[in-house]
């Protein structure tokens, strides 16, 4: 018995297809931060902000407060070009799709945590007291002016 087994070429060799299609697909909502699945599989299983938009959010809304002690946010770092080694070359220093730059507000707008800089796939934020609120937005940057911010799951613990 065999099976096909394909890996994808490295960049910066490595090419995917361009083309437009219309409409738009409309796999990338937001539903797919809750759907339980953190990774790509028969579907991106990721919220993919508009590129257009400059200043992109994900916003989570309770029926009534909610006192949040923890956020975890699962970012794509590109799963199927690991950076494994130094030892390996690579043609950049970070993952070229994962979201460096976030904050997330409260209901007020409040900010209640700013990272930058970010290059993990996994980013655990606990709060030092409880943060009531009925909504949190996650505010993101694109990567870059070609790479749309992509979010795979957010869980909020309280």
């Amino acid at each position: 018995m065999s099976s096909e087994f394909w890996c994808p070429q490295r960049r910066p060799e490595g090419q995917n297809l361009a083309f437009s299609l219309v409409p738009g697909l409309r796999c990338f909502g937001v539903e797919n931060i809750r759907n339980g699945i953190a990774r790509p599989t028969v579907a991106p299983n990721a919220w993919v902000a508009d590129l257009a938009d400059a200043a992109p959010w994900l916003r989570i809304e309770w029926d009534g407060p909610r006192a949040i002690r923890k956020l975890v946010i699962k970012f794509d770092t590109d799963l199927d070009h690991p950076m494994e080694s130094v030892l390996m070359t690579h043609p950049e220093y970070v993952m070229p799709f994962c979201v460096r730059n976030y904050r997330i507000l409260d209901e007020e707008g409040k900010e209640l945590y700013r990272k930058e800089g970010n290059y993990q796939t996994i980013n655990v934020i606990e709060f030092e007291k409880p943060v009531t609120t009925r909504r949190l937005t996650i505010a993101v940057e694109h990567p870059s002016a070609e790479t749309p911010a992509a979010v795979f799951e957010i869980l909020c613990y309280e």
